[in-house]
């Protein structure tokens, strides 16, 4: 039941995401600063093109990538290819997940269970394999089921934070 009602979930996530604005000369990345005084390791999604885009919405495979270690007080800025409107982003310290999850998340990606994620420093973020999933996204069972990148097991789905790049394309994390 957990599987299928994320599943459900992370099938809204990929419906389709906004496009920037229209006229916008490139893409804006989103950028992730750590104010902390640890690093951070962070993966980032979005949706890419499609077929079946319009001039407002990207239709193809929502893509999830990363582990990159953010030190503290750097910042690191993810690619938006595709000029999507909408990013999301996870990230992890060594004491756990960034995301203080009160209630269920409304946005999941799959990421891999390398190096650097649950039980390890996000310092090792810097050394693990870098990952990039589309097929895997489509389903928890995809995810779940996709190759492991390292012997920790299987990937995961991780709850994501939106981040609207119209609004603001900077995150600045200062910790929990």
């Amino acid at each position: 039941m957990k599987n299928f009602a994320l599943s459900v979930v992370a099938m809204s996530l990929f419906a389709g995401v906004l496009l920037a604005s229209p006229g916008q000369a490139s893409a804006v990345s989103l950028t992730i600063c750590n104010r902390t005084n640890v690093p951070i390791g962070v993966a980032v999604g979005y949706a890419s093109s499609g077929i079946n885009d319009t001039s407002t919405v990207l239709s193809g495979p929502f893509v999830s990538h990363g582990f990159w270690g953010v030190a503290s007080g750097a910042c690191y800025a993810a690619a938006n290819p595709f000029n999507a409107r909408y990013m999301f982003w996870w990230g992890y310290n060594q004491n756990g997940d960034l995301w203080p999850i009160s209630g269920p998340s409304n946005y999941y990606f799959c990421a891999a269970n390398t190096s650097g994620v649950v039980g390890h420093s996000a310092a090792d973020a810097v050394n693990a394999a870098g990952f990039t999933f589309e097929d895997e996204n489509v389903s928890a069972t995809a995810c779940g089921n996709a190759a492991p990148g390292d012997s920790l097991g299987p990937n995961k789905w991780v709850p994501a934070r939106r981040v609207d790049l119209d609004v603001s394309p900077t995150v600045t994390f200062m910790g929990q």
